[in-house]
Formats: C-alpha cells, structure tokens, sequence
C-alpha cells in the first residue's frame, strides 16, 4: 500500500510498520476485575501528529483484516 507523506512516497509494508512502532509505539497490558473475575488485556497504541500517516496505518491494518480503535485529540 502506497501513501505519499510529505514528500515522500512510502509503501506501508510490516517491516516498515514494525519500525514505526519501535519509535512511536507501546505495549500494554490492562488489568480490569469484575464479579470478582481478572482479566488481562494487551493493548498497542501508536501515537502521531499526522494524521496521514496514522490513516495510511489504519488503512494498511483494515487491509489485513485487523479491527482498530482511532482516538482523535483536539489540536492545541
């Protein structure tokens, strides 16, 4: 999958994904309790200013079948 970014052309491939996250990303791992029952549940965040960027992803992850939530911040 192609995108331009700037004014560049990049092909959002895994291996280009998988440096994305190694500086942009983080792994977490939630841990919620309910009737007494605790749950663990992995999380991956990317964070980003461009919104480019960030759509091309969410396009790219869409293209494999994998299902993200977008949280959108207002800008400052």
């Amino acid at each position: 999958m192609d995108t331009t970014i700037g004014n560049q052309q990049v092909k959002i491939t895994w291996q280009w994904l998988a440096g994305f996250y190694d500086g942009e990303g983080c792994l977490m791992l939630s841990k919620s309790t309910s009737k007494g029952y605790i749950r663990y549940s992995p999380q991956i965040d990317l964070v980003n200013t461009n919104h480019v960027v960030m759509q091309a992803i969410v396009d790219f992850l869409a293209s494999h079948d994998i299902s993200v939530y977008v949280n959108y911040s207002k800008q400052h």
